[in-house]
């Protein structure tokens, strides 16, 4: 990395918001909720109002304002050597926009910081429900497997892999469906490629191909799947272990399979047994959603969920929340350490500065949907049909290079549908035309215009 005597703060200039853009400043504060990788998770409260232009409906029901913050420091992000890894998240969280997702709506940064604002998601993660109770039902254990599912087949469908799904990356809302979050080391992926090759992820959850550091897709995703719900109704993990090594023994020593004996007494659905086993496949070309990303949702063992009713969110959660904010909060209270820099911290801050991953991290959903309005409007007057009119008697051409606008109207009298089109001649002041032929078709339209005198204009 270097030295350098470039003072961090102007070498930031160019990277800081100017006044149009949203700033830290245009939040208040409310309490941390979480810490991540490079800092805290704080719920925080937008000052202003919305843009009332904006078409979407989950910041119009937000009226409150409140949202959750992820905060990323540079320094450690240089650190950890996760440059790239930050920027894949914020590309991938820009293309997504899913009533199951943890969506994002602003992103902006200061001279030491990367801020993420998302939904606020109150009812804590499964990990959170998972350590308070020992026991969860066959409807939420089936409920939960259904929302993740839906999770994935919309990320799957574009082109991406989580790679890191675990309980503490989803989170349920005050209504009681469960989110999928953190794309921090989510990677993009097209059917017919090879297949990532890497090892990152969370060794109890890692499918055999990607503990190993093989090429793996989407089916690392699928036996993460099997490993959460195993544990919803087992109680723990089907591979166990102090660390990775331990874990990846035990996973190619022995491939973990349940039989109709595990099924809990007061279960009734033994289609549960088959989807965990065949989620947990060792060999990914057997395993459940490898062929085909829907082959999960049609499993038996979803035979009677109604997909599209949670998809919109319009089932009733089986999940029920006594708090508002359902989180620990025993060690998001803790203090920064800066002792974990190596030399001078805004060297760190410098690296992440110079990178032009960063330069346009930017991303307000206002701004987003005021230019998709823009571009659909500019599309849609580009598209605009055009005609020319030519004479019967003397094939003049009527409206040369002028445009002619097509509404469709209905005549009262025989209700057959009439077009009514609108010309400008050369040779008549400019003055305008109207012509009304029944059942005609926009296109090489030919008409005596001999029949037609000023009075009609």
């Amino acid at each position: 990395m270097g030295t350098c005597d470039c003072n961090v703060k102007d070498i930031n200039d160019y990277l800081i918001n100017d006044s149009n853009h949203l700033k830290l400043a245009d939040f208040h504060l409310l309490c941390p909720i979480g810490r991540g990788g490079f800092g805290r998770v704080w719920k925080v409260r937008l000052k202003r109002q919305f843009n009332l232009n904006i078409s979407d409906i989950r910041l119009q029901k937000n009226k409150s304002r409140i949202f959750a913050m992820k905060e990323m420091s540079k320094a450690k992000i240089s650190l950890k050597k996760s440059i790239k890894s930050v920027a894949n998240e914020r590309k991938f969280l820009e293309k997504f926009n899913y009533n199951l997702l943890c969506n994002m709506y602003y992103a902006f940064q200061d001279e030491d910081t990367l801020y993420i604002i998302m939904d606020y998601l109150s009812g804590g993660d499964l990990r959170y429900h998972i350590c308070r109770r020992n026991y969860f039902t066959e409807e939420e254990t089936k409920f939960i497997a259904a929302c993740i599912t839906l999770n994935l087949n919309y990320i799957h469908e574009r082109n991406v892999i989580h790679r890191d799904l675990k309980p503490e990356n989803l989170v349920f809302g005050g209504d009681g469906y469960l989110h999928l979050t953190d794309f921090g080391i989510a990677m993009e992926y097209h059917p017919g490629e090879e297949g990532v090759v890497s090892a990152s992820g969370t060794p109890g959850y890692m499918a055999p191909e990607a503990i190993i550091n093989k090429p793996h897709d989407f089916a690392v995703d699928y036996f993460a799947l099997g490993v959460i719900v195993y544990e919803l109704m087992m109680g723990e993990r089907p591979y166990q272990g102090r660390n990775r090594k331990e874990i990846r023994e035990q996973m190619f020593s022995i491939e973990i399979q349940l039989d109709n004996d595990d099924l809990p007494d007061d279960w009734e659905d033994a289609n549960i047994i088959d989807f965990i086993n065949c989620l947990l496949a060792r060999k990914k070309r057997k395993r459940l959603g490898y062929k085909n990303i829907h082959d999960v949702k049609e499993h038996p063992y979803f035979k009677d969920i109604s997909w599209y009713q949670i998809e919109n969110l319009t089932m009733n959660s089986p999940f029920v929340f006594d708090s508002e904010d359902n989180f620990d909060d025993s060690y998001v209270q803790q203090q920064e350490n800066d002792s974990i820099y190596e030399g001078n911290k805004e060297l760190y801050i410098f690296e992440v500065n110079e990178s032009k991953l960063f330069k346009n991290f930017y991303f307000n959903i206002e701004d987003k949907y005021m230019k998709e309005s823009e571009e659909k409007q500019k599309t849609q007057k580009e598209t605009k049909t055009k005609t020319n009119f030519t004479s019967k008697t003397s094939n003049r051409k009527i409206g040369d290079d002028s445009e002619i606008v097509i509404h469709t109207v209905r005549n009262k009298s025989d209700k057959k549908k009439t077009a009514v089109f609108k010309g400008i001649l050369p040779d008549s002041d400019n003055k305008v035309i109207k012509i009304m032929r029944k059942n005609s078709k926009p296109g090489n339209i030919k008409i005596n215009l001999d029949k037609f005198h000023d009075d009609s204009i």
